[in-house]
């Protein structure tokens, strides 16, 4: 699993995370280890006013989750 946090509050903050996403993806195009394409792109959106974008990996769209498990740690976004 590979995890990627960042700030998303303005759209200068949402681009540059999306930008980290391909370069991530262009990595894995130039080294031929690409990401498992059938694996789910999940986004936690935490904080009342997180405006919610919507991300990309490739061609895939990203997924919003209330809940996800990171080494039997449960995280909500209620926290």
């Amino acid at each position: 699993m590979t995890q990627v946090l960042g700030r998303g509050s303005s759209s200068s903050e949402r681009d540059q995370l999306q930008q980290d996403l391909q370069q991530m993806m262009n990595w894995s195009d130039t080294w031929q280890m690409p990401f498992n394409s059938s694996s789910k792109i999940n986004v936690m959106h935490l904080g009342r006013n997180n405006k919610q974008y919507t991300y990309y990996m490739g061609t895939h769209e990203s997924e919003d989750v209330k809940e996800e498990n990171d080494l039997g740690v449960l995280f909500s976004v209620d926290l």
